[in-house]
């Protein structure tokens, strides 16, 4: 079933431009738009511009995917994404030609056409404010590159040209920079993460040897250069030591926060306190009970108004039983998952700092050890895991507190979550997955709240 769901892919219509976007590329005899399949769980950008490299043998970056659905007539919705030929005076793929986007308007039907005019539409919105859409101007990879020059000849680097690109938007994007040495990451992001860029640069300069060095900082684009890091992402290794190393890095990171706290907390880190999560327990119980009430499926079933009042009352306690143990509030993330930790001989590095809190250190650990569970073979080791957090935490600190602490933070951890996203405030849930996946959080915190309960049960029996 997973291996099934992996494979799952979604049709992209392509806008393959060049010319400072006056020329896209059609198919000859019936005028149509390339397209490529991308699967559901994979980067879109990363995918389409390996795609059109394989498949016709072009070289491109991405300047956006569309966020909103083209329709023609009946037709089923389809998304395109907007590449851009890096060599302008390339021949067209065999069977394909290029014309102006005008002729491709008359030459088209369909969805194609949709495609087209949608593009047009949104290129000259994003023109009519370019420095609020940075990343959808053609040749802006040029500027990058020139900009990108400056800023790394004082570290003896000189970019090649050569790129790997992971993300695009018109506001954010992640590209890996090839140099005479070692490559550089460039990373910008939009209004939603706008707050990465000064806590990146903050931790950075406070605590240089969890985070990658950075190397320049373009400010009108909110994007920064920063240094590859040596060593394995965690998710692709398995050894018990390197997962031992990146929990105790985590504690370390946390616990020389503390100290650091006011600085850290003016560089825009979202407050989750638990006085913060408590005041939001009511509103949100309130709008889960509303959702609940509109699931149209039987299975599984909604949570019952009683079920919700339970959970309300039982986060409550939570919140302030965090309180009580008396944890140092410390830097924490959201979802740490172990694609985002890379791990060496001599240092954990935690990369992509977009969904950071100041709170309850312990959350950041109940994601880490989750995503363990999800990939670990061996789940044997989970006790020497949780082992290498608790102990370093023990400098700060008494055990039983710990322990009790480990134990709550799971529930609070998936309250924080969810509530940090925002999406469970709109009034309107338009996209049934979104709503889907509020109930589904809902129940899992319903399971938690049990769990704790029964374990509390246990004790006083």
């Amino acid at each position: 079933m997973a291996d099934q769901t992996k494979l799952e892919t979604r049709p992209y219509l392509l806008i393959v431009t060049r010319n400072n976007g006056g020329e896209v590329l059609l198919y000859l005899g019936l005028p149509s738009l390339p397209s490529l399949d991308v699967t559901l769980h994979g980067r879109p950008a990363e995918q389409l511009v390996t795609g059109l490299h394989q498949h016709y043998s072009l070289e491109t970056c991405c300047l956006w995917v569309s966020h909103r659905p083209t329709t023609y007539g009946v037709a089923p919705p389809e998304k395109y994404a907007v590449m851009e030929i890096l060599e302008q005076n390339a021949p067209p793929p065999a069977g394909m030609l290029w014309v102006s986007t005008r002729e491709a308007m008359s030459r088209t039907g369909g969805i194609a056409r949709a495609a087209v005019e949608a593009f047009i539409q949104d290129l000259d919105r994003y023109r009519a404010g370019p420095e609020t859409a940075p990343f959808a101007r053609p040749a802006w990879i040029q500027e990058l590159l020139s900009w990108a020059r400056a800023q790394l000849q004082p570290f003896g680097l000189r970019p090649t040209g050569g790129f790997w690109q992971l993300n695009a938007g018109p506001t954010f994007s992640l590209i890996r920079l090839q140099t005479n040495r070692a490559p550089v990451w460039f990373k910008a992001t939009g209004e939603t993460n706008a707050h990465e860029l000064p806590i990146s640069v903050c931790l950075e300069r406070l605590l240089p040897e969890y985070v990658p060095r950075i190397l320049g900082v373009h400010s009108s684009w909110n994007g920064w250069l920063s240094a590859h890091v040596r060593g394995a992402l965690l998710r692709e290794v398995e050894d018990r030591l390197a997962w031992e190393a990146a929990a105790g890095a985590l504690a370390r990171l946390q616990i020389q926060s503390i100290e650091k706290s006011t600085e850290i907390r003016a560089s825009e880190v979202p407050d989750l306190g638990t006085g913060k999560l408590a005041e939001l327990i009511g509103p949100f119980i309130h709008r889960m009970s509303e959702l609940m009430q509109a699931q149209e499926k039987a299975s599984p079933a909604p949570l019952t108004k009683v079920e919700l009042a339970s959970l309300h009352d039982q986060l409550g306690q939570a919140c302030r039983r965090l309180e009580d143990l008396g944890t140092p509030e410390s830097i924490g993330r959201l979802d740490l998952n172990p694609g985002n930790i890379i791990v060496s001989r001599d240092r954990v590095v935690f990369l992509d700092w977009a969904e950071t809190y100041w709170g309850h250190p312990f959350f950041s650990f109940a994601y880490l050890l989750e995503h363990f569970r999800r990939q670990a073979r061996d789940l044997s080791f989970e006790g020497a895991l949780q082992s290498s957090y608790a102990e370093t935490w023990r400098a700060v600190c008494a055990a039983e507190k710990i322990s009790e602490a480990l134990v709550i933070a799971p529930l609070v951890a998936a309250f924080a979550y969810i509530v940090a996203a925002r999406s469970w405030e709109q009034q309107t849930l338009l996209d049934p997955g979104v709503a889907g996946h509020l109930r589904s959080m809902t129940r899992r915190m319903h399971r938690e709240a049990k769990a704790i309960e029964q374990r509390r049960q246990t004790c006083l029996s």
